[in-house]
């Protein structure tokens, strides 16, 4: 089960979030944060994959993978 979540500020500039059950990720895991980053256009900021694995991966530009449980740690 995926989930998904935009969050955007004043400006209405917006950050997509997907958080994944998997610590393997494919190509079909991006489409729909592509299609978020296309929509909005210069609106977009930046996009994360909440994933399972243990390392925190750059992708393409503003695209980046994160341990889910990066989130509890400083």
């Amino acid at each position: 089960m995926k989930k998904d979540f935009i969050v955007d500020n004043r400006s209405r500039q917006g950050i997509g979030i997907e958080a994944e059950t998997t610590a393997t990720l494919r190509q079909a895991d991006f489409a729909e944060l592509t299609w978020l980053k296309n929509t909005l256009g210069e609106k977009f900021i930046r996009e994360f994959i909440l994933y399972l694995a243990k390392e925190m991966i750059p992708f393409v530009e503003n695209l980046y993978a994160v341990p889910v449980n990066a989130l509890w740690h400083a």
